[in-house]
């Protein structure tokens, strides 16, 4: 089958649950561009015209009927999953398993982008009466009583449902043949629960060319350092603590603070800095596309990401390394491991301002000056070789 394979021209199913969005969607445009001028045949399955609700969110008999007839028509070689939970459901997996007992010599890949493979809460966290709290590493990371959704037990119900019967009952992660992590730490946390399945680190590909691009070096002395966060304004990403500890300095006016995305907690970010003083120094800037965020990063003197949650692999630091920007992150899950293959990264807790304040300014004093260790693992041109080795089984 190997060798028909690198005969012929391989046709590669590409699924998904949406085309556009943020890094995981970036990811899956990119991967079928890739695919596209490594010259196979591609097709894009999304939740595009899909029903949603409660029953077809844990298993959508619909989504599973229309991938069954793209699979039918199609007769792909390789069935590339990405994110599929949200909308089109782990059925999309009940339809590959079917086709692949038809064909078995199909290859299904799987590039995990967050922890739903082992956990009804993609994030791995589970909330309190108010707070989202970290699944402990090493704990059993589904428990029946355990609330997985923030917007009460109803939704959490809903998804202990999806995650019970796809992969409990159903099993159907067996049908993977291989899971790509972006991170060793994704990688090292699923693989502990499915170690049935196999596994490889392949890094999230990132433009380099914006370090090809001047870069105006942020000045420290005299004037605020120009600190940047860009992300989605909800609560696991940590800037509502970030606000609170950093205070004295926003309103100091030593340091500047501006806020590129949007989401559900913009509102109460906003309320939040008016309340603690710090209007003049924490500037919303509003979404900004891709393409533009390289450009805007040379403007800075240091990136923060002070997510409270495990993150994956978030492509956002390396764009700064590759901008030359510092970054400063929590010292948690992927962002840690991030930090740690640029050159001027630092992982804290942000849990007291004097350290917190010692690390922006270290990394102030290098704006312009940072860059991926080994960059090489992070490009285009890696992506894309190991792509084809995958496609091919070479």
């Amino acid at each position: 089958m190997k060798d028909e394979m690198n005969r012929r021209q391989v046709r590669v199913l590409h699924v998904g649950d949406y085309w556009y969005g943020g890094g995981a969607e970036k990811v899956f445009r990119d991967t079928v561009g890739l695919s596209d001028e490594l010259g196979f045949t591609n097709k894009v399955f999304t939740s595009e015209n899909s029903n949603f609700g409660p029953v077809s969110y844990v298993f959508s008999l619909s989504n599973a009927r229309k991938l069954s007839a793209i699979l039918s028509e199609f007769q792909p070689d390789v069935v590339h999953l990405q994110n599929f939970y949200h909308k089109l459901s782990p059925s999309v997996l009940w339809s590959v398993r079917r086709y692949k007992r038809a064909s078995p010599g199909t290859r299904i890949i799987f590039t995990a982008h967050d922890m739903h493979l082992i956990s009804p809460n993609s994030g791995f966290q589970f909330f309190g009466d108010r707070d989202a709290c970290n699944i402990p590493l090493t704990e059993i990371p589904v428990k029946i009583f355990r609330k997985y959704d923030q917007r009460g037990y109803l939704y959490s119900t809903l998804k202990i449902m999806q995650h019970v019967l796809a992969y409990r009952v159903l099993k159907l992660y067996r049908v993977i043949d291989l899971v790509v992590t972006p991170s060793y730490f994704l990688r090292d946390l699923i693989s502990r629960h499915r170690s049935d399945l196999e596994f490889k680190v392949l890094r999230n590909p990132i433009n380099q060319r914006a370090s090809a691009l001047p870069t105006d070096k942020p000045s420290i002395a005299g004037s605020a350092i120009r600190l940047v966060f860009f992300g989605r304004l909800s609560p696991e990403k940590g800037l509502g603590e970030f606000l609170r500890l950093c205070a004295p300095l926003f309103r100091s006016h030593s340091v500047s603070l501006d806020i590129f995305g949007d989401g559900p907690e913009e509102a109460s970010l906003k309320s939040l800095s008016s309340r603690l003083g710090a209007d003049e120094s924490v500037v919303f800037r509003g979404a900004l596309s891709p393409e533009h965020v390289q450009m805007e990063m040379k403007k800075y003197s240091v990136l923060v990401l002070p997510s409270s949650w495990y993150e994956n692999a978030p492509l956002v630091i390396c764009e700064a390394a590759a901008a030359g920007l510092p970054v400063l992150v929590r010292r948690l899950g992927g962002a840690q491991e991030l930090a740690d293959e640029v050159k001027w990264g630092v992982s804290t807790d942000f849990s007291e301002l004097d350290q917190t304040y010692a690390h922006i300014r270290l990394l102030a004093s290098h704006a312009g000056e940072n860059q991926i260790v080994d960059a090489d693992q992070y490009s285009v041109e890696h992506y894309a070789q190991q792509l084809e080795k995958i496609y091919r089984l070479s």
